[in-house]
């Protein structure tokens, strides 16, 4: 993981703010328990609520109340199986 974090480190100090964390490059222990498994991936990623998958950029925005927090979505991505 720390190598993926290097290069991602490494990419946003060359782009500045225009950094997109690919989350398809980062790589998540499917054993380790949920809180720690976040943490990277936050480490990895960011701003978890702007990424890049592949070229394409993604932004989450929530425009209710309602909606699931981002913190419940990264707690039901990190349990899948790899």
């Amino acid at each position: 993981m720390s190598g993926i974090k290097d290069k991602q480190k490494d990419k946003k100090q060359d782009m500045g703010s225009d950094f997109c964390a690919d989350i398809g490059e980062i790589e998540v222990n499917a054993g380790e328990e949920v809180p720690k498994k976040m943490l990277k991936y936050l480490a990895a990623v960011g701003d978890p609520y702007n990424f890049c998958v592949g070229k394409t950029r993604v932004r989450v925005t929530f425009g209710s109340s309602h909606a699931p927090s981002v913190q419940s979505g990264l707690e039901k991505i990190s349990m899948r199986k790899s």
